[in-house]
């Protein structure tokens, strides 16, 4: 089973730096929506064994790779990671992930 972490504060914004104007991205987005948009399109896609969670670095049972790399990297939150390797950093978009697990499982 995968494993990916949308790392960042719970309750703040996945694209934080968006320039975008919301045409790519909702500017309005939480972690927690994304996780959840995550969720919802690679179960669509048939990705059911990958778990999507956010970990929030202050939260004492962060996973202790997401911290590490948070605190690492604070200007570059959120980061998106799979399998403990960031896969994408400044702002959570559902169908970058997407193409990253169809590229490891072959697909």
């Amino acid at each position: 089973m995968s494993r990916g972490f949308i790392v960042g504060p719970k309750g703040s914004k996945a694209n934080p730096i968006c320039c975008c104007g919301g045409s790519q991205c909702d500017p309005e987005m939480t972690l927690e929506g994304a996780a959840e948009e995550i969720r919802r399109i690679l179960s669509a896609e048939g990705f059911e064994d990958v778990s999507v969670t956010v970990e929030d670095p202050s939260d004492p049972s962060c996973d202790h790779v997401a911290r590490r790399a948070a605190e690492s990297s604070p200007d570059l939150i959120p980061l998106v990671m799979v399998d403990h390797k960031v896969a994408a950093y400044g702002g959570v978009k559902p169908d970058l992930l997407l193409r990253i697990l169809r590229k490891m499982k072959g697909v």
